[in-house]
């Protein structure tokens, strides 16, 4: 017996693209299981660009970790001194961010 399930999905999935200078649109699961991937992959953005706008629709899954993830790129474009947005938000992580009391600091817009 065989079986073809994606490993990468069962063990969590992160990537970007770059759509414009500075613009990523990310994809995949912002959680525990990816979180250490995503650090680490997107660690030279901070360093390559004066801003950085991540596009989160392709975000597919998202717990408190992904939450945090996206306070600590938000503090690591500071650090940079660098202005760091996000658009597109899914619902789950904003209201995750909401509850969490940081949706203002992320500056998530709520609609």
């Amino acid at each position: 017996m065989s079986h073809n399930a994606p490993v990468s999905r069962q063990a969590g999935f992160f990537s970007f693209l770059e759509t414009d200078r500075g613009c990523y649109a990310l994809e995949g699961d912002l959680t525990l299981a990816t979180a250490q991937s995503a650090l680490d992959k997107t660690a030279r953005l901070f360093k390559k660009n004066r801003s950085l706008e991540f596009d989160l629709s392709g975000i597919v899954k998202g717990d408190s970790v992904g939450v945090g993830l996206l306070l600590e790129w938000r503090r690591q474009a500071h650090q940079a001194g660098i202005s760091i947005r996000y658009t597109r938000c899914p619902d789950q992580l904003k209201a995750m961010a909401r509850v969490g009391g940081v949706a203002d600091l992320l500056q998530i817009p709520p609609a």
